[in-house]
């Protein structure tokens, strides 16, 4: 690329040697972290720059930031500080023509956006390792899935769907050195029903179906079409407007090169 991003790659090793320097108390090598991690952040946010300043497609970058933004993370911690670039340079930049179910599924489990959303404290409550360790759900990833990411604040969608989805994300886990793994022995057993439609299986497999589901709702098409022609259009945006938009993300299956160019 001509502006080249970072990725999870780079930071995963900096992440390792950090935590082991803190668990051993090793000051030089803890500060030593966090200049790596600056300093990737700072490469991330210059590739963002120069990007939005020098591209001769300047619509695909306004469009990568759009889903930036519709996809928002942040780093609650200074370690944390490259992962908002690593997001958008692995999981929305590569869909924003293609896609949106893909984009969603790569960004959903993305590490960056697991972190985030503190997936990490969420165990299945009778899973092996939320029994062993008391541990159970945390529906923060469910909850921004359904209200932000797809379907919208104000759908129909209950409280008794975001515990279900929650249930069925709970696989859905980071290792430092390796990035995104789905933990069977986290994972809640049994199936999930979410907005009526029931998801059994082992590993990822349903839970890539039921993004699969949440990309082709109605909602989800209104929602977004919605979304981009406040950001693009106007802030009070034309309802004929939405309305031709969400048809063309519901006929062309989620097409965003389609939707884009409408």
């Amino acid at each position: 690329a001509t502006w080249p991003g970072i990725a999870l790659a780079e930071l995963a090793p900096v992440v390792t040697a950090y935590r082991e320097a803190k668990q051993a108390g090793e000051q030089a090598v803890i500060r030593a972290g966090h200049r790596a991690a600056d300093a990737l952040a700072l490469r991330g946010a210059k590739a963002v720059l120069a990007r939005a300043l020098g591209s001769t497609d300047p619509y695909r970058e306004r469009l990568v930031a759009f889903w930036a933004d519709h996809f928002t993370v942040a780093p609650k911690t200074r370690m944390e500080r490259p992962l908002p670039a690593i997001l958008v340079d692995e999981a929305i930049r590569p869909h924003v023509a293609g896609r949106f179910a893909d984009m969603l599924r790569a960004v959903t489990t993305h590490p960056a956006m697991l972190v985030y959303l503190n997936q990490e404290a969420s165990f299945g409550p009778t899973s092996p390792k939320g029994r062993r360790q008391q541990k159970g759900l945390n529906e923060n990833l469910a909850r921004k899935l359904l209200e932000l990411h797809t379907l919208g604040v104000g759908a129909a969608y209950s409280q008794t769907d975001v515990r279900e989805l929650a249930e069925l994300l709970t696989g859905l886990a980071v290792a430092p050195d390796r990035g995104f793994v789905f933990d069977d022995r986290r994972a809640e057993p049994g199936a999930e029903t979410v907005l009526g439609v029931t998801y059994r299986g082992e590993g990822l497999e349903p839970v890539a179906r039921a993004l699969g589901d949440l990309a082709a709702r109605p909602e989800t098409a209104a929602h977004l079409a919605r979304k981009l022609v406040v950001h693009f259009v106007a802030d009070k945006p034309d309802e004929g407007l939405v309305a031709q938009l969400g048809g063309v993300f519901r006929d062309s299956g989620g097409d965003l090169a389609a939707v884009s160019t409408e």
